[in-house]
């Protein structure tokens, strides 16, 4: 006698109605799995470069910051001090303003890239 907790076969073919429905299923899901598995290979690899990118700045920037400091420590007057800290501004902002316009473009690309795959044919 089943208990409570032991399912019950219906019919005979219920195990392989299932079996069929579950293969149907993946059938269905299988391309825009593909899909899924190409885009985020290919968003990786962008974002990959990118990392590079915010790395390559970085150190840039670590160094203008180092020479910077040396600089404006080898200042002799207020106005000497001052035309330093004009010039490191004014390179700093410089260079931080195109790296940003370098990362939009960078995503804007990556997401473009990722929307540009096909749609599956299901």
């Amino acid at each position: 006698m089943p208990n409570d907790q032991t399912p019950m076969r219906k019919s005979p073919e219920a195990p392989t109605r299932a079996t069929q429905e579950t293969k149907n299923w993946f059938d269905a899901i299988n391309p825009a799995v593909n899909i899924w598995a190409q885009s985020n290979a290919a968003l990786l690899t962008q974002m990959s470069e990118t990392a590079k990118t915010v790395h390559q700045f970085t150190q840039a920037r670590l160094q203008a910051n180092i020479e910077a400091c040396r600089s404006l420590s080898s200042c002799h007057d207020p106005a000497e001090l001052a035309g330093h800290q004009r010039e490191f501004m004014e390179n700093a902002t410089a260079q931080y303003s195109e790296h940003a316009q370098n990362i939009s473009e960078r995503t804007v690309a990556m997401i473009t890239a990722a929307a540009k795959r096909p749609a599956p044919d299901h």
